[in-house]
C-alpha cells in the first residue's frame, strides 16, 4: 500500500508549493512510516492520484502515463491554462515501470511549478 503514497521528500516539497489537502495517511517523522490519518486531518502523505488531481485543478497541468507496444511507459503533460503551450506531448525517456514514469512525471511537475513561483 505504501507505493500509493508520494515519497516523504516530495510530500515536503509539495507542502512548500501549497499542497494542504486532507490525506488518508500522515508521515510519522520519527521513523518515516505512514500512519493512518484521521477524518479531516490535513496530512503530508498524499496519494499520487490526489497530487495529480491537485496539479490539474490548481495549476492546470494534466498528465498521462501510457504504455508503448514494447511494454515501456512514458509520460506527457499538457497545460490546461494555455492550449498553445505544451500542446504537443512532452517527449520523455521510456521507463521500465509505470511507477517509475509516475515518479519522474511528479518531479517534473514540482519543478515546473517552482519555476513559475
Amino acid at each position: 500500500m505504501n507505493r500509493e503514497y508520494v515519497p516523504y521528500e516530495l510530500a515536503l516539497e509539495l507542502q512548500g508549493l501549497g499542497f494542504n489537502e486532507p490525506c488518508f495517511g500522515v508521515y510519522n517523522t520519527k521513523n518515516g512510516n505512514i500512519r493512518k490519518g484521521r477524518v479531516g486531518e490535513v496530512g503530508n502523505a498524499p496519494l499520487y492520484q490526489q497530487v495529480f488531481r491537485w496539479f490539474r485543478e490548481k495549476h492546470g497541468y494534466n498528465c498521462f502515463i501510457p504504455s508503448t507496444p514494447d511494454g515501456k511507459y512514458y509520460y506527457f503533460r499538457e497545460n490546461l491554462n494555455d492550449r498553445r503551450e505544451d500542446s504537443e506531448p512532452e517527449l520523455t525517456d521510456k521507463f521500465e515501470t509505470y511507477d517509475e514514469a509516475e515518479l519522474v512525471c511528479l518531479k517534473k511537475l514540482i519543478k515546473l511549478v517552482k519555476q513559475k513561483s
